[in-house]
């Protein structure tokens, strides 16, 4: 019995280390891809704020304070782009892992939260880099007072960019949370729609949590996440509303 054990053990050791030299591999291929041309991918990340403040007259663009910057930099930002084009990879590997000890139907529920937590993940992503990154920029540059030139460094640019994007990834994370919560008993719906005000409130924190300093970049992220958990209530509402006229057909 204890060498059956120790056996099944081995199994799932080698099953885990297998899925991980994957994935490092996947994560060392696209990261050598994008180092390849690592010119062109940090001018499309810094393309929000170069197109901005070309609009400036006498503006010199982005600068950097470092000597080491435009070497680290560039290897910074493909290393972490090549973390968010693996999400799928890393879902489809713990997919690949966990299924052969689930049944048919928790394997196709498993697959189907995966999908979607990527997608809202990867439309957060987008949503942030191409609708909340230039309102920011722009609402920032109508603030500078005259005889004031704005010389953005390129890492803290980059800093700054990888904070808003993850933070609206997650963010849009609410509605598959708030829908599993519902399902799983710990959070009806009827409570979620109790604790609205509270959420709020708490969406405010985390934005000045997660976020840069400044008020309107907490604000594009606050706003969002109360919209994102009303979208979730929204649907949940929707699939008990399913869930109870199923129940009523089967009864019948």
């Amino acid at each position: 019995m204890l060498g059956l054990y120790l056996s099944g053990k081995y199994e799932i050791w080698l099953e885990f280390r297998k899925r991980v030299l994957l994935l490092a591999s996947v994560y060392i291929v696209i990261f050598l891809a994008l180092l390849l041309d690592s010119d062109d991918v940090y001018a499309f990340v810094a393309s929000p704020l170069a197109m901005l403040l070309g609009e400036i007259p006498g503006n010199f663009g982005i600068i950097t304070t470092s000597l080491t910057s435009p070497v680290i930099t560039p290897i910074k930002l493909c290393s972490h782009l090549a973390m968010l084009f693996i999400v799928p990879c890393l879902l489809y590997q713990l997919w690949l892992f966990i299924t052969p000890a689930l049944y048919h139907n928790e394997r196709r529920t498993l697959w189907l939260l995966s999908l979607l937590s990527c997608s809202l993940f990867y439309l957060g992503l987008l949503f942030s880099f191409y609708i909340i990154l230039p309102i920011s920029i722009n609402f920032v540059l109508q603030l500078i007072p005259k005889g004031v030139t704005l010389l953005p460094d390129m890492a803290l640019y980059l800093d700054w960019v990888w904070q808003i994007c993850l933070s609206f990834g997650f963010a849009f994370q609410i509605p598959l949370l708030i829908v599993l919560l519902h399902i799983t008993h710990l959070l009806p719906v009827n409570k979620a729609i109790a604790i609205r005000p509270y959420v709020v409130v708490i969406a405010f924190i985390i934005a000045m949590l997660l976020t840069p300093p400044d008020v309107l970049s907490q604000i594009l992220l606050a706003v969002p996440i109360c919209v994102l958990f009303e979208l979730g209530i929204i649907i949940t509402k929707v699939l008990t509303k399913k869930t109870s006229q199923l129940e009523l057909i089967d009864n019948q």
